[in-house]
């Protein structure tokens, strides 16, 4: 009597070495998306707020206003939206009324921006030159030059908000003094960067009807120097 013959179970091919490899591959990308889907819940904000950062200050960096638009003047009917004195506005000095200055200008944006980038208040300053400057030793610092009235013996000076990657913004007060004991008007022109000149800028001024310019430089060690080139500020 012979045993009855049990039938062969029919097994299914191996899956080919090309199926194995796309299914490590699908492990991998989800893997992936896993992982950067928590790097963004972790990390995102920050991110994002360093994106803000270097956006807004390559804007700044490249940022260029028309060289006849007037930045502060005296002119209440044109005043921006700020409608505030650079620094501060004082009356008459040993018989003197120096002028006011009013911002005229409207705050660039990208400016607040950068600012706020940092989680900075808005600035209600107006910057007369905002652009990008090198010097041998200060590479690519973005400059920041606004005017201001220190004190009360009818002179401007300059200040200055360099950035500098290791310290952030530092300030500058760039001694330069426009003596107002024989000017009754006075504004400042939006500056412009020296094309020649990677450290150099110029700002145009005008003071009882006289046009006149004001050159600008940074310098190694983050300071600014400036100094009136020609017209009626400068010294004889």
């Amino acid at each position: 009597m012979s045993l009855p013959q049990i039938p062969q179970l029919a097994y299914a091919p191996k899956p080919p070495p090309w199926h194995q490899r796309r299914r490590m591959r699908q492990g991998i990308v989800l893997g992936a998306f896993v992982l950067s889907i928590c790097l963004v819940w972790w990390r995102g904000p920050t991110a994002w707020r360093n994106v803000q950062f270097t956006y807004w200050k390559r804007q700044c960096m490249k940022y260029i206003a028309s060289p006849d638009q007037m930045i502060y003047g005296e002119d209440r009917a044109k005043a921006g939206p700020l409608k505030v004195p650079a620094a501060n506005c004082f009356g008459s000095y040993h018989g003197a009324t120096p002028p006011c200055l009013i911002a005229i200008a409207n705050a660039p944006k990208c400016w607040n921006r950068f600012l706020g980038s940092m989680g900075l208040p808005p600035s209600s300053d107006l910057p007369v030159f905002l652009h990008e400057r090198s010097s041998p030793q200060a590479r690519h610092r973005l400059i920041f030059v606004t005017v201001a009235r220190w004190d009360d013996t009818l002179s401007w000076r300059f200040g200055a908000y360099i950035y500098r990657q290791q310290d952030g913004l530092i300030f500058y007060c760039a001694p330069l003094n426009i003596r107002e004991t024989k000017i009754r008007s006075l504004s400042f022109f939006a500056g412009q960067p020296d094309p020649a000149d990677e450290s150099h800028f110029s700002m145009a001024y005008k003071a009882d009807g006289q046009n006149g310019t004001i050159d600008g430089w940074l310098q190694d060690g983050d300071t600014i120097k400036v100094q009136v080139r020609d017209g009626p500020a400068k010294s004889p």
